[in-house]
């Protein structure tokens, strides 16, 4: 019997089970994770399976993020890793992404993670762009009568994918991984 590889964007092997250690158009070219920048309209898909929590590292020197999905690689990663609540989002243009939205950390942005889901659960049903306030992110809406969004084609294994690529830290060897470490 032949052994099935790893596979390392299907969401039912992205292992989140130990919570204590963390503190779209077929054609399109560039797919991201990361927030709606604060002057894009976008609309976030409202079914449960295109949102899930995912544990990422981001590399602060580019606004980059990592999947880490082996419990291992999180166990060495936990200062620098956080559980985040990804959601499908689709732009005025057709461009999809997954925005990361973290977790609070203890007592730790709470607001920040608060304000960030209700302007996602909003962005559900209406066109809007976020804002941050300082405090945390306020949202405006759509003036105009934009027409209803397209629904991302992608499953979420496949956005996860498109969105990560090579930014999948499975072991010791990953570059990402060897500048965290200092090696």
């Amino acid at each position: 019997m032949t052994e099935v590889p790893f596979d390392p964007f299907d969401p039912n092997n992205i292992d989140v089970s130990n919570t204590e250690i963390f503190g779209c158009s077929s054609e399109q070219e560039r797919w991201s994770c990361r927030k709606p920048n604060d002057q894009t309209f976008f609309r976030v898909d409202p079914r449960p399976e295109m949102q899930m929590n995912l544990p990422l590292v981001k590399d602060k020197s580019n606004g980059d993020f990592y999947l880490v999905p082996l419990q291992e690689m999180q166990k060495q990663l936990a200062r620098e890793m956080r559980l985040v609540l990804v959601r499908c989002f689709i732009t005025r243009d057709n461009h999809y992404g997954i925005w990361p939205i973290p977790h609070p950390v203890g007592q730790m942005g709470g607001a920040i993670f608060e304000s960030a889901r209700v302007a996602a659960k909003e962005a559900e049903s209406k066109w809007l762009r976020l804002v941050w306030d300082g405090n945390g992110y306020k949202y405006h809406f759509a003036e105009g009568n934009i027409p209803e969004p397209l629904q991302c084609p992608l499953s979420m294994r496949d956005l996860i994918e498109k969105c990560f690529q090579s930014q999948v830290i499975m072991d010791e060897e990953h570059a990402f991984f060897k500048q965290l470490k200092g090696l």
